[in-house]
């Protein structure tokens, strides 16, 4: 594969010119039948197929010129006969196997962007993380934050866009302690769309993060935590705890416990849990007890996990009471279900304040 630079589409050889003829043979119309000639030869070309050159200076369409694998957009004042590809530092990019994510389009008459590059936009800046501030910088790329006609080209733009990924944040924040109104946990389709919209933001929150811009990327920092602290209550209420975008830690261990007396430390997806109930379990002796009462509560709609643990009388084979804290989802129909599947275990359970 190779580039070729080509001529103009009006360029007339000098060898060829005849003053007296009214119409000159162009470079664009000897193009245009070297072209189709070639594209209808019968022998075989190339690797045992027809082949045709690519123009990639036409292929891009009006507007935009090619610059290092895009087109790009042309800037102002700029034509494709005049616009041309170059470094970052001005000099022109010949070198058409090399690697420039830097590149960007310019020509004699153009004097430059005022915000940043838009022939350059990315929804990524490949050369690490990028600052814009109020006067931005003409020799970053524009970001794209999520389409590619969102392009935050101005001032205004870019801000408005910044506080857009701020309460986005926030708003992340908001649904991943949502509890949805008794009423309506008993709908089997409401879990699966609560779940869906949590992930669709968390996913989105991702990709303004990685524009590699640092005022989005602060935007993110302090929206989630802004919501955080915001919605806590919420979350105390519902037993979650931990960074709420991407895990929910157990209850946390209370000063003076011993590890033999620790609540479930494991990591419990919190795209998955909504809430938290507590049980006291009696008539448990051994490890294989507490076995027996797990996989007991996890047969139950709606548990996402449990973890139960021995008392610790009951480690020397007494029968002291024991603790079940069991993670649910909208689709738990209620703590006596798991009571009854507890008891239908051949244990005893009462159900405990959340705290």
């Amino acid at each position: 594969y190779g580039l070729m630079v080509r001529l103009p589409d009006d360029a007339v050889q000098a060898a060829g010119f005849n003053p007296a003829a009214q119409r000159q043979t162009t470079f664009g119309r000897w193009w245009d039948n070297a072209s189709s000639a070639l594209a209808s030869h019968e022998a075989p070309l190339g690797c045992g197929l027809n082949s045709r050159a690519a123009d990639l200076t036409h292929s891009c369409p009006a507007g935009k010129s090619y610059c290092w694998m895009q087109c790009m957009p042309l800037p102002p004042v700029c034509t494709q006969s005049t616009a041309q590809c170059v470094h970052k530092d001005g000099s022109p990019w010949t070198n058409f196997s090399e690697m420039c994510p830097t590149c960007t389009l310019t020509c004699p008459a153009f004097q430059g962007w005022d915000f940043c590059d838009r022939s350059a936009a990315s929804d990524m800046v490949m050369t690490g993380f990028t600052t814009y501030g109020f006067r931005g910088s003409s020799s970053s790329p524009c970001v794209i934050l999520f389409f590619q006609s969102w392009v935050l080209e101005t001032p205004a733009k870019f801000w408005i866009g910044v506080l857009g990924v701020l309460l986005l944040s926030i708003f992340l924040e908001g649904v991943a302690t949502f509890q949805p109104p008794k009423g309506l946990k008993g709908l089997p389709v409401l879990v699966p769309l609560l779940y869906a919209l949590r992930m669709s933001l968390a996913y989105c929150v991702m990709l303004a993060a990685m524009t590699f811009c640092v005022e989005i990327f602060i935007a993110v920092i302090v929206g989630l935590g802004v919501g955080h602290f915001a919605f806590s209550k919420h979350r105390s209420a519902s037993g979650l705890s931990g960074p709420s975008l991407c895990c929910s830690h157990g209850a946390p261990m209370s000063r003076g416990s011993t590890p033999s007396s620790r609540r479930d430390t494991r990591i419990t997806p919190c795209l998955q849990a909504d809430g938290r109930v507590l049980l006291r379990v009696v008539g448990m002796t051994c490890s294989s007890c507490t076995y027996t009462v797990t996989n007991a509560l996890t047969e139950v709609t709606g548990v996402v996990s449990a973890c139960v643990t021995l008392g610790r009388a009951a480690e020397s084979g007494a029968a002291v009471p024991g603790l079940a804290e069991v993670w649910i989802n909208a689709g738990f129909p209620g703590v006596e279900a798991a009571i009854s599947a507890v008891e239908d275990a051949g244990f005893g359970a009462i159900s405990l304040p959340q705290d």
